[in-house]
């Protein structure tokens, strides 16, 4: 399966992949940060319901994060949540399958 890219978004709170659209067994996560502040990536199961966050301390530019190592795998929503109180913006990222 060919990885799934998604363009620019911004938020101060949530910010969910297409959407929270539901990924067929992703493996990893790159996006890019176009400034620094902390987050949290956020996984959903297929009900919608938050099964893992994990914190981030960015720095601004690519960050990724690995499913297997954080024992996820099946399929998930994939989203972030600011954890500072400014506005977070992404230039891009890619879901990897």
């Amino acid at each position: 399966m060919d990885d799934f890219h998604f363009g620019a978004g911004e938020f101060s709170s949530e910010l969910w992949i297409d959407g929270k659209r539901v990924f067929v067994k992703p493996r990893s996560v790159d996006v890019e940060f176009v400034n620094a502040g902390p987050f949290d990536w956020v996984f959903a199961d297929e009900n919608g319901k938050e099964v893992r966050t994990y914190r981030h301390d960015n720095k601004s530019g690519w960050t990724g994060i690995d499913l297997f190592s954080l024992g996820l795998s099946g399929d998930f929503s994939i989203g972030f949540r600011s954890a500072s109180s400014g506005l977070l913006r992404t230039k891009q990222g890619d879901v990897h399958f």
